[in-house]
């Protein structure tokens, strides 16, 4: 119909007639159901499009997250603790600062360990630990 009205084809297409044609058709597809069903498929299509998107945006966030944390703990310098295969962490403030051999903190008994150790990617000369000087390297 639109090709014909284009083309000049039919003569006798008023603007009544499409009015009446295109309000005929509409109250068809209406009454049988088929409105209905191809706005049901536009609606899952569109819900399906935003969730990939959602997920899209989920996968990079996670992946620029895990790229950083990555580059981060992958250094190649003979100073860190990383390079040495331990992972980064940071100790409580009590374990860097001596008081003796030994203390007991909240029922753990802590000993004074005089090797390296890493806190906060920063190297300490002793800190208080689950095991003693003997038992680093153990």
């Amino acid at each position: 119909m639109k090709q014909d009205w284009n083309l000049g084809d039919s003569p006798d297409l008023t603007r009544e007639k499409i009015a009446l044609k295109i309000t005929q058709l509409y109250v068809n597809i209406r009454d049988d159901g088929t409105w209905k069903q191809e706005l049901a498929q536009t609606d899952q299509i569109i819900a399906i499009a935003t969730q990939v998107a959602e997920m899209k945006r989920e996968l990079a966030s996670t992946s620029i997250a895990l790229a950083t944390a990555t580059s981060a703990g992958n250094t190649n310098d003979s100073t860190s603790g990383v390079a040495s295969g331990k992972q980064p962490y940071t100790v409580k403030p009590f374990c860097l600062e001596f008081k003796g051999e030994s203390i007991v903190v909240g029922g753990t008994t802590y000993y004074w360990c005089t090797c390296d150790h890493w806190s906060n990617m920063a190297k300490y000369n002793g800190m208080y630990c689950m095991h003693c000087t003997a038992d680093h390297a153990a």
